[in-house]
């Protein structure tokens, strides 16, 4: 396992080369560098960086961050620390070369720090791969339940076990009986749909717009009163003859008829008289008695 640190505390840059597998005990002077490592991986695996002041308490004097990169069993987990929060970030690199990166406003940095290989017990209170001891006895500041998980968890990959075991009896009966019920239920949905009638929502819509429109004009227009309509009183009809004119031989004029032709000279000398022309001699004239004709 590889661990470098860039920036961290006292550290402008230094590289740790351990083994991937066994128990590792750090050894030194002082104020070589044992308690840094130990701080920085626990703040890590822990998450504790996500607190302001234990940040700050890591990030190397006169500078605005600083990181830690790790390699171990093909993986690769980098951690930036920044002073501002919205600045730190976690990348982890799978062995298939897949890159997933996450921000403390994003989450799950918890959840690449244990998918790299880290675990954390006792409340976070023991980081196992990290976690100072006395001398070359590893958990002596422990409880003695916490040392029996601890060691558990070193001999037996209980993570791994626990989750086939919960695959066994718990998942797959369980998404065994899912999967039936989803049958079931597709089964009837497609059912449904086959005899469903389909109607054409659009042209409905349509409709009702225009119906909505012409209740609005109509809300707008004024009743017109008529008068009442009074019957006619009923009416008689006579039938009257045809006159048929073919049969009429002869047409005879009343007396009156002729009396009025004999008027007509008389009426159109009146006729004259009166816009000032002479009967007598048709001449006009000015006043009367003025015609030369006397």
């Amino acid at each position: 396992m590889l661990v470098k640190l860039v920036n961290i505390q006292s550290f402008e840059e230094a590289v740790y080369n351990f083994p991937d597998k066994g128990l590792v005990q750090i050894m030194g002077e002082n104020s070589n560098g044992k308690s840094i490592l130990e701080k920085v991986l626990k703040s890590i695996a822990t998450c504790g960086f996500f607190d302001q002041e234990e940040r700050d308490s890591l990030i190397r004097d006169g500078k605005d961050s600083g990181y830690v990169i790790m390699e171990y069993k093909g993986k690769m987990l980098s951690v930036m620390l920044d002073r501002q929060r919205n600045g730190c970030r976690v990348c982890l690199v799978r062995q298939d070369k897949t890159r997933i990166e996450r921000t403390i406003r994003d989450g799950g940095i918890d959840r690449l720090v244990d998918e790299f290989g880290f675990r954390v017990y006792g409340k976070k209170a023991v980081v196992l791969q990290f976690h100072e001891t006395f001398g070359i006895m590893p958990f002596v500041n422990t409880s003695k339940s916490l040392n029996f998980e601890i060691v558990d968890a070193v001999t037996t990959d209980t993570v791994a076990q626990q989750f086939v075991t919960n695959f066994k009896e718990i998942t797959y009966k369980r998404a065994k009986d899912l999967n039936g019920q989803y049958n079931e239920r597709i089964q009837g949905l497609k059912s449904v749909l086959e005899h469903m009638t389909v109607y054409d929502y659009e042209a409905y819509e349509k409709l009702t717009a225009r119906m909505q429109e012409c209740y609005a004009a109509l809300q707008h227009l004024l009743p017109i009163k008529l008068e009442r309509i009074v019957a006619p009183p009923q009416v008689s009809y006579i039938n009257v003859p045809e006159i048929q004119l073919e049969k009429l031989k002869h047409v005879e004029f009343c007396p009156v008829m002729e009396e009025l032709e004999n008027l007509a000279p008389v009426l159109k000398r009146i006729c004259d008289f009166e816009e000032g022309v002479c009967p007598a001699c048709g001449r006009r004239y000015v006043g009367v008695g003025d015609c030369p004709c006397g």
